[in-house]
């Protein structure tokens, strides 16, 4: 029997920023989820981290959280990737 193997998707949360709020990122998570957002209208811009390979995805305040973090939560729920 093995055991399975952590979702690599957990450490995906939304923070919040002054001027909104963010995800912070791995770069390939990052390419994934800034087209996820953008096609169902919820625009952000992507910032380099600071860490190697870290990437925030950055949104203002206008944007709706609640709809951000239910599309996070399938995202992170979505097996692979």
């Amino acid at each position: 029997m093995t055991l399975p193997t952590r979702n690599e998707k957990d450490y995906l949360e939304i923070k919040g920023t002054w001027t909104g709020f963010s995800i912070l990122a791995q770069k390939r998570h990052a390419d994934e989820l800034e087209p996820l957002f953008a096609q169902r209208g919820l625009p952000c811009r992507r910032q380099a981290g600071t860490r190697p390979g870290e990437e925030a995805l950055r949104f203002d305040s206008s944007i709706d959280r609640a709809k951000v973090s239910e599309l996070l939560q399938g995202y992170k729920e979505v097996k692979g990737s």
